[in-house]
C-alpha cells in the first residue's frame, strides 16, 4: 500500500518537473540571477532519472535509438569543426526525448493541467501589469535582459517592449512573443487532449496581451482546427484572407492599436511593419550560396556556440527557417527539419492536427526545436501526434473529461 502510494506521488512530481524544464526555467528572472538552461536540465534530468530507478521505470529502446543517432550525428561536426562541444549540443533534445518518454499520455495530461493554471496566473499578471503602465504607473525596476536589453518589472509582468503608457506584456519570459509561444503550446496541447475548450479560449484570447503576430496566425488555426467541416475551413481561410488583406492596406495605416499597426505595410520595405525576420532569413540564404557546406556544417562552431560573434563576422542571422543550417547545419540540426515537416504535413491525417500546423508555423519564426525548453514542446507535440494512428478510435470516442490510458512511450519517430 505505502509503495503504491509513493508510486502516485512519483508519477505526480515527473510532470512537475516538466512544467518546470519548460515554461519556468527560460524565465529571464532565473537566467539574471545565475540559474541557466544547462543548471536546470542537469537538474531535471537528475531528479527525472532517480525517479525512474527508484520506481522501477525503464526508457524505451527507442529512445535509446534515438539518442544514438543524435550522437552519431554529433561526431559529424566533432570531426569538421575539430570541437568536441558538439557532442553534447543535442542535450537538450535528449533531456526532452526522456522526460516525454517516461512521463507517457498520462503524465503529458497531467502536466497540461498544471501547466494551463501557470499561464492563466501569468496572464492575469500581465492584464493587471498592462492596465497599471495605461494608467500611468511606471515601472518598478529594471534589470538587464539575456540578450542585453532593458527587462521592465511592471507590478504583475515583465517585458522589454515599453514606450509611453503601452506595454507587451511578456509574463516571466525575455520578450512577449516568447510568451506567445508557449501560450499557444499549451493551446495546442489541450485541444488535442480534449480538454476544455473554454479554458483554451481565455488562455488564447488573454494571449493577445502580448500582441504577437504570430499569436494571431496560431489563434486562426486554432479556429481553422475546431470547425467541423472542410467547407466551413476553406469559408473561414477566405474571410481570414480577406480580413488581414483590408487590415494591413487600410485600417492598419493609422491605427493606434499596437497589434493593428504591426499590420501595416513598411513604405520602405514593402513588407508588414511587424515583420523583423525577412532580413535575417535574406543574409541566411546568401551565406548558403556562398558556403554551400554550411547545409551540412554550418558556417562556423562560433555560429552554434557564440552566436554574437557569428553575427559579428556573417551579419543577423537568426530567428528564421534558415538559421539552423547556417548555425549548425543537418549534422546538428536534422531532428529540427524532421519535426516542423511533420508539424506542417499533420493535417493530412486529420483538422484537428490543423493547431500541429500553427505550431509548426511558429517553429519556423523560433528555430528551436533543438533548444532549451523548446524541445520538450516539439517532441511533447509529436509524441501526441504519432499516438494518434494507434489511437485514433480512442481519441474519437472518449469523453472530453476522461483521462487518456497510459501506454507504453514510443517516441522514436519524434525525432527522424
Amino acid at each position: 500500500m505505502k509503495l503504491g502510494l509513493l508510486s502516485i506521488k512519483g508519477n505526480a512530481v515527473l510532470p512537475s518537473l516538466m512544467a518546470y524544464w519548460a515554461l519556468i526555467a527560460p524565465s529571464s528572472l532565473l537566467a539574471h540571477i545565475g540559474i541557466k538552461g544547462l543548471h536546470s536540465t542537469i537538474f531535471v534530468l537528475i531528479v527525472a532519472l532517480t525517479l525512474a530507478i527508484f520506481f522501477h521505470k525503464k526508457l524505451s529502446y527507442q529512445t535509446f535509438i534515438a539518442g544514438a543517432i543524435l550522437l552519431t550525428l554529433s561526431f559529424g561536426n566533432v570531426i569538421h569543426w575539430n570541437d568536441l562541444r558538439y557532442l553534447f549540443f543535442c542535450i537538450f533534445f535528449l533531456c526532452a526525448l526522456i522526460l516525454v518518454d517516461l512521463a507517457g499520455l498520462k503524465g503529458i495530461e497531467q502536466f497540461c493541467r498544471q501547466s494551463s493554471s501557470l499561464m492563466l496566473v501569468l496572464l492575469v499578471g500581465s492584464v493587471i501589469g498592462a492596465l497599471l503602465a495605461g494608467a500611468g504607473a511606471g515601472p518598478l525596476f529594471t534589470i538587464t535582459n539575456p540578450d542585453g536589453q532593458d527587462y521592465y518589472f511592471f507590478y504583475s509582468t515583465f517585458t522589454n517592449s515599453y514606450q509611453e503608457n503601452l506595454i507587451r506584456a511578456a509574463g516571466i519570459y525575455d520578450e512577449p512573443g516568447a510568451f506567445s509561444m508557449y501560450l499557444c503550446f499549451i493551446a495546442a496541447l489541450r485541444h488535442l487532449l480534449r480538454q476544455d475548450r473554454k479554458t483554451t479560449w481565455i488562455i488564447l484570447i488573454l494571449g493577445f496581451i502580448t500582441f504577437s503576430l504570430a499569436h494571431l496566425v496560431y489563434v486562426v488555426c486554432h479556429l481553422l482546427a475546431e470547425q467541423s467541416s472542410k467547407r466551413k475551413i476553406f469559408s473561414f481561410i477566405g474571410i481570414a484572407a480577406l480580413a488581414l488583406f483590408i487590415a494591413a492596406t487600410t485600417i492598419a495605416i493609422d491605427s493606434n492599436i499596437i497589434l493593428l499597426s504591426r499590420l501595416k505595410l513598411s513604405e520602405d520595405t514593402n513588407l508588414i511593419a511587424g515583420d523583423n525576420r525577412s532580413f535575417q532569413l535574406i543574409n541566411a540564404w546568401l551565406q548558403l550560396q556562398a558556403n554551400p557546406s554550411a547545409i551540412l556544417f554550418g558556417l562556423d562552431s562560433t555560429c552554434e556556440f557564440s552566436q554574437l560573434a557569428c553575427q559579428e563576422v556573417f551579419g543577423p542571422l537568426g530567428e528564421n527557417p534558415l538559421s539552423p543550417l547556417v548555425f549548425g547545419g543537418l549534422f546538428s540540426e536534422l531532428p529540427y527539419y524532421a519535426t516542423v515537416l511533420l508539424l506542417i504535413v499533420s493535417p493530412a491525417y486529420g483538422k484537428r492536427n490543423i493547431v500541429l500546423l500553427g505550431i509548426g508555423l511558429l517553429f519556423l519564426q523560433r528555430p528551436y526545436v533543438m533548444g532549451f525548453s523548446y524541445s520538450l514542446i516539439a517532441v511533447m507535440l509529436v509524441y501526441i501526434f504519432l499516438k494518434q494512428p494507434f489511437g485514433a478510435r480512442h481519441f474519437r470516442r472518449r469523453p472530453a473529461k476522461a483521462p487518456l490510458i497510459h501506454q507504453k512511450s514510443s517516441i522514436a519517430a519524434a525525432q527522424f
